[in-house]
């Protein structure tokens, strides 16, 4: 996975997960005070649990990365030529030459830790891991990451509890469309700066923003529908 994707992707989550719990709680006509209390809790709980998630994701992944690394490390110890003869047969598959395949494992062979790095990744398909690695660090870049940019929908409504900012419910809603919106035009934007050369910014920007307001969208019309549905007042 694209290191700079996986990071973009946080805030991406946080800012339309949020958006879209602030629209289906306008479209019931539920109180901005409720929605507020209803959007920090399921910001809370959003971030607590994709960073705690991602964070024994990756702890798992690592473990198995390890375990697998020393299974072959041990088995180099005992076997040697036959994890040589191994990966020769693997190349020879590839369409390489028996004669170019075995030069290559052999002079690999002279070097154990580079031999066990490429031997890792063209027989098991698993990167060597990164001493720098650490999952937890990793949980809590999401959790932050993910509670900041989902507070980004929830500003106007924050900024009108507080004297000298009371806005109407109407204008609340356009100023938190209108901010997501631009932000979610923004990281799409950024998306296309840092993981592609060829992307267009403002086309990225545009389809980042689109389905973000698409997914609102949809959100806010069903729980319009239903509050009508049910005849309930809240």
């Amino acid at each position: 996975v694209n290191p700079v994707s996986h990071s973009l992707a946080r805030p991406l989550l946080g800012i339309i997960t949020t958006f879209v719990t602030v629209s289906s709680v306008t479209g019931a006509h539920i109180a901005p005070i409720v929605m507020l209390i209803v959007g920090i809790a399921h910001l809370f709980a959003d971030g607590l649990s994709m960073g705690l998630g991602d964070a024994l994701s990756s702890k798992a992944e690592l473990d198995y990365n390890n375990a697998e690394r020393a299974r072959e490390h041990w088995e180099m110890q005992v076997n040697m030529e036959g994890e040589i003869a191994e990966m020769i047969d693997l190349y020879e598959k590839r369409g390489i030459s028996h004669e170019d395949a075995q030069q290559i494992w052999r002079i690999l062979a002279k070097y154990p830790h580079a031999f066990l790095d490429v031997m890792m990744a063209e027989e098991l398909h698993l990167l060597p891991p990164n001493e720098d690695d650490n999952p937890w660090r990793g949980g809590l870049i999401t959790c932050v990451s993910l509670m900041l940019f989902g507070l980004v929908p929830l500003l106007p409504f924050l900024l009108s509890s507080f004297p000298g900012f009371r806005w109407l419910q109407e204008a609340q809603l356009l100023a938190s469309v209108a901010l997501t919106v631009a932000t979610l035009f923004l990281l799409g934007v950024i998306k296309a700066r840092l993981v592609s050369e060829t992307e267009s910014w403002w086309r990225s920007g545009l389809v980042i923003a689109t389905l973000g307001s698409s997914a609102a969208a949809v959100s806010f019309l069903v729980s319009f529908s239903l509050h009508y549905f049910f005849d309930v007042e809240l």
